[in-house]
């Protein structure tokens, strides 16, 4: 379930569902790591800079957009942890859930770009557009039902 509660009328995939607290671990982990690993780079001389394809460059394009998404996610999902989780009344559970699925879907969105980006950069433009999609969709998700939530003041 989205969040562990079985009145969640919203399945996540069986196989990746984290709580909301689990996705921002999980997004500053794969900011933290790509960071480490650009390190790593620039310690070495920054080998293969001029090449586009090298690993350097293609380090350096998914770490970039890591850390330009993954804060913005952090931040919503902080949001809506922190206004959202403790609601009990029905509508507020599914909005709940609804967000809780936003939320995977924006850290599954990450990690699938940063994936082929830097593993299967041959099918980049096969899955890229389909997990920035993910994470744009997410994104207005999240924001959208935070938006409801300060408007409402009911969940």
């Amino acid at each position: 379930m989205c969040i562990r509660d079985r009145s969640c009328p919203i399945t996540c995939a069986p196989i990746f569902s984290l709580t909301k607290a689990q996705c921002i671990g999980v997004l500053g982990i794969q900011a933290g790591l790509q960071a480490f690993k650009m390190t790593l780079f620039r310690l070495a001389g920054s080998p293969g800079e001029q090449d586009p394809n090298s690993d350097l460059n293609r380090h350096y394009l998914a770490q970039q957009l890591t850390a330009e998404w993954n804060p913005i996610g952090m931040v919503l999902i902080l949001a809506g942890r922190t206004l959202m989780s403790h609601k009990d009344n029905e509508g507020c559970k599914t909005k709940n859930c609804i967000f809780s699925a936003a939320a995977n879907a924006f850290v599954v969105g990450r990690l699938a770009f940063t994936a082929v980006v830097l593993f299967a950069p041959q099918h980049h433009m096969k899955v890229a557009p389909a997990a920035m999609i993910a994470t744009y969709l997410s994104t207005f998700t999240m924001a959208g039902l935070l938006l409801a939530q300060c408007k409402t003041q009911k969940c």
